[in-house]
């Protein structure tokens, strides 16, 4: 988390005068220390349990490894501003606590990309006018949004390697002078594992042999 800040001035007013600013943290130094060390540790344990085969599976790996995760509606409802003292912001929330908000979401999958050599990025915007965090990514050349927090509520196929076009039609607003266009043309259907596609065929065989069966009766 971002530490809180406090600044002073002596004397109040003048020309001259000294100024003191002081930071602080919601948590003592002990604590950080250990809570920066069990996260390293989660981190380091979960990237490498991600590991796939292609960079595209091994991405959506770490997004289904966030989706555990749950969403806090009431620190969203709360939070209106980036960096704020609270834990549902922070990659720590995400992964040790076990519940976030779209910037938790954003910091912890950046920490986990890092880890395994990704170019990964968090943007920090809105979506439909509300405080949101979300990651860009590098992937064969381009690159992409994805928003594990919305993946978490709407699936992956609504927020998962999507184009700035994508986003842009479902209301999210970012700094786009000072960010990299998001142009790629692979989509979640592109990188799915075949054996998916091929449950998702036994599923849809399995219903239909017990529809059936239901209508013959």
């Amino acid at each position: 988390m971002l530490p809180m800040v406090t600044v002073e001035a002596y004397p109040e007013t003048g020309p001259d005068r000294v100024y003191e600013i002081h930071f602080g943290n919601v948590e003592n130094q002990r604590m950080l220390q250990y809570m920066s060390g069990l996260l390293t540790q989660y981190i380091e344990q979960n990237a490498e349990l991600a590991l796939r085969s292609t960079d595209s599976e091994t991405l959506l790996t770490l997004v289904n490894i966030l989706m555990e995760t749950t969403f806090n509606e009431g620190a969203a409802r709360t939070i209106h501003a980036h960096g704020v003292q609270n834990f549902a912001t922070t990659a720590y929330g995400a992964l040790i606590r076990g519940n976030a908000v779209g910037e938790g979401f954003a910091m912890a999958f950046k920490a986990l990309a890092d880890e395994l050599g990704f170019d990964c990025r968090v943007v920090l915007g809105e979506l439909d006018g509300m405080i949101h965090a979300w990651n860009i990514i590098s992937l064969y050349g381009d690159f992409y949004h994805i928003d594990v927090a919305m993946c978490v509520l709407l699936g992956k196929d609504v927020a998962f390697l999507k184009t700035d076009a994508d986003f842009e039609e479902m209301l999210y607003t970012w700094d786009r002078v000072n960010t990299v266009r998001c142009e790629g043309i692979l989509t979640l259907e592109d990188i799915l594992p075949d054996g998916d596609d091929e449950d998702s065929e036994e599923d849809s065989d399995e219903d239909g042999d017990e529809n059936g069966e239901i209508n013959e009766e």
